[in-house]
């Protein structure tokens, strides 16, 4: 499953066709294979086990299928996966207070994937933790729009609460969110898109306020519209960190 949905993420952010998206899934099994872990289904975890990297798996993609390899080649070229830090568990980094910082990445196609392949990776580590009353985390994605479209966003969004992880998206326009991500937050925060009447109307029908056009179109700086079980559809100012101090 997991060896799918990192094949399913190539094939969408790199346009792989079927051969290549095969490709890929082939690579990553032999990769699983030559370090003594069987790919095929559930696998009991062990920690002294090495599990291996993307870098090992564009080796086998190189020298068995070059058109698939070619087309990820920024995944692989960058030197974004290092050796050393093979033994270093997922749950060592979201059990503490991380940024990973894509800013300094060259590529919007490499960024879009490597999102996904956090999201993914998170979603496979929650379900195989136990459930939880109490929320314990915060999950925040800027730029959302990089991983909106990810197939198994909708289940990570409904999944995570369960596990005590609450999900924060943030992207610049409503329009980003699809319906069945949109429905799954609990809360939503928007500010002004100006007075664009399409950004408007958009607004509007997200939050289920329609008539109201005008007071949207208005917002100003540090304005916005915060709406949930709680508060429908409220106008409230906010003040960033700086500005506060």
């Amino acid at each position: 499953q997991h060896i799918t949905g990192i094949a399913s993420v190539f094939r969408r952010t790199y346009k792989l066709g079927a051969q290549q998206e095969a490709a890929v899934k082939n690579a990553i099994r032999q990769a699983f294979s030559d370090m003594g872990v069987d790919p095929s289904g559930t696998v009991p975890y062990d920690s002294d086990k090495t599990f291996p990297d993307l870098a090992r798996v564009g080796g086998i993609l190189e020298h068995d299928n070059p058109s698939a390899y070619n087309r990820l080649d920024p995944l692989f070229t960058l030197g974004l996966f290092k050796e050393r830090y093979c033994n270093v568990s997922f749950a060592s980094m979201v059990n503490r207070s991380a940024v990973i910082d894509l800013s300094q990445i060259p590529s919007d196609p490499l960024k879009n994937a490597l999102a996904e392949l956090i999201i993914l990776s998170a979603h496979s580590f929650y379900n195989s933790q136990a459930h939880c009353g109490a929320l314990r985390q915060v999950f925040a994605v800027d730029e959302a729009h990089r991983i909106l479209n990810a197939d198994f966003l909708e289940r990570f969004a409904l999944e995570c609460r369960a596990y005590g992880v609450s999900l924060f998206l943030s992207s610049q326009y409503p329009s980003h969110f699809p319906p069945a991500i949109s429905a799954c937050m609990a809360t939503k925060i928007i500010h002004g898109n100006d007075q664009d009447n399409i950004r408007v109307r958009e607004i509007a029908s997200l939050l289920g306020c329609n008539g109201r056009d005008a007071e949207i179109a208005n917002l100003g700086m540090f304005e916005a519209m915060f709406s949930n079980k709680h508060f429908q559809n409220k106008k409230l100012r906010t003040v960033t960190y700086p500005i506060y101090l």
